[in-house]
């Protein structure tokens, strides 16, 4: 056991929706940015301490740490600027020849509401809820992909999805911890029923429901010395948001009543499997080091398209949305570090015994999965560096009870790196038939990249 110990000292490390204008949503807001200002300001490398509420997304077996509440609520906010496609082919005339322009790959800003709530129901055994709630009209825009349409695959759709985590954690051993988790989104089922009458007015009925999608992880935090501790985190990957429509239609012609059957399903949100391991380390009470490194399955990624199945009388005819191709994307490690330092405690607030201020910083790297778009497709996409700092305030033992208000404020800053993507086509042949007889939107190529700005803060109470 000694030379395991030593070994771990020394690891460093919707029908409607689908006639809008197509994307796909590849992760939910949590994967991108972050849950929780402390843990976002450390660069999100938390699997090896998630001592708070927000245990609850980065490592449910680090729940019993909390004592007898944990919670917090809080606000984010973004600001994004990529690179535009300029003088691209972005089309044909009726004649077939191309039209050059530029292609509009800029996002909304827009943000959300996080909160989450910790309780322990004894001292060996938490339970924790996480939610998070876009600030936008809806709760989520589901809308399919078309791979031919340029588009930042990994941002402009996960900030705008709800997302709710439901996990428990419990001491099985002295200082051995394991938890559980579900990641709970919601896909749409639906019927549409049509009737026309031709000459006439029609009729139509939708009926739509949303269903839960629920995806698991896991956890286990070891604590192998006072001052250090391992975290294993495994995640499933995510199929969610499918849409399931069924289509029930009558067409009234000359008196003869045709009757049309059709079904679209597609999937609108995919999240790769990965497993994180990750390291703290924390000498004192001043100084706190999180090392976290995350590996990605995302040569298993679908693409999202949506398929339909259209039967005519006794005929049944398989209709496809668009042709789809292999993205091609490769597996990734994500390597994150934190850090956190007590700069200041003050002692001589009437209203607690103690206030203390935290500063912190963190960085971490995302390897784009994504190749050179040198094809048909258009997956926007760069390597990103994002840069991390905040502040923590805590007010410790509040009139003279055991309980704490925590404000914690966080800054992040995510450079995409300029990439050049080079078409080694003008035309591309998607039947086959050996004739190029498709234009490659996109052409002669394009750079991406661009950056983004993300701020927010965190309330809490803690007891």
């Amino acid at each position: 056991m000694s030379y395991l110990m030593r070994c771990w000292t020394l690891f460093p490390l919707l029908s409607v929706l689908l006639l809008a204008r197509p994307h796909v949503s590849v992760a939910n807001p949590l994967e991108t940015y972050g849950f929780g200002s402390r843990a976002i300001s450390m660069g999100g490398a938390y699997s090896a301490v998630a001592d708070d509420f927000s245990a609850a997304y980065y490592n449910p077996a680090g729940l019993p740490q909390i004592g007898q509440v944990s919670v917090g609520v809080g606000m984010n906010f973004f600001s994004t600027r990529f690179n535009a496609n300029q003088n691209v082919v972005v089309g044909e005339t009726p004649e077939e020849t191309p039209v050059i322009g530029n292609v509009d790959v800029s996002n909304s800003d827009n943000g959300g509401f996080m909160g989450g709530l910790a309780v322990g129901i004894t001292r060996r055994l938490a339970i924790g809820v996480g939610m998070y709630l876009p600030s936008t009209e809806y709760l989520a825009k589901l809308q399919t992909q078309n791979q031919r349409e340029p588009n930042y695959i990994f941002y402009e759709k996960r900030p705008r999805r709800f997302d709710l985590l439901v996990s428990v954690g419990a001491e099985i051993l002295r200082g051995l911890h394991i938890g559980a988790g579900a990641d709970i989104l919601f896909g749409p089922l639906g019927r549409v029923k049509v009737r026309v009458p031709v000459g006439g007015e029609g009729t139509v009925d939708l009926s739509l429901m949303f269903r839960p999608r629920i995806s698991f992880y896991g956890g286990l935090l070891w604590k192998i010395r006072k001052d250090m501790s391992i975290g294993i985190v495994y995640r499933e990957k995510k199929k969610q948001g499918e849409v399931d429509i069924n289509l029930d239609a009558e067409i009234d012609i000359a008196q003869l009543v045709i009757p049309i059957a059709g079904k679209m399903d597609t999937m609108i949100f995919y999240s790769p499997r990965q497993v994180t391991l990750g390291w703290a380390w924390k000498p004192g009470q001043r100084f706190l080091m999180d090392l976290d490194l995350t590996w990605l399955q995302w040569s298993k990624f679908e693409d999202s398209t949506m398929h339909m199945v259209v039967k005519l009388t006794a005929n049944q005819i398989n209709v496809p949305f668009q042709k789809v191709l292999d993205p091609g994307f490769d597996d990734t490690l994500l390597p994150r570090v934190g850090i956190e330092y007590l700069l200041k405690t003050w002692s001589f607030f009437p209203v607690a015994d103690a206030v203390d201020l935290k500063l912190r910083g963190g960085y971490h790297f995302v390897d784009s999965p994504v190749p050179e778009q040198k094809g048909i497709t258009n997956y926007l996409d760069s390597d990103s560096h994002v840069f991390s700092t905040g502040l923590g305030l805590a007010l410790q033992n509040l009139f003279g009870s055991e309980r704490a208000l925590k404000l914690d404020l966080y800054f992040q800053f995510h450079h995409l790196v300029d990439r050049e993507h080079k078409k080694d086509m003008e035309m591309a042949d998607l039947d086959g038939d050996g004739i190029p007889e498709t234009r490659v939107i996109g052409y002669p190529g394009y750079v991406t990249g661009g950056h983004i700005l993300a701020g927010g803060f965190t309330v809490g109470v803690g007891f």
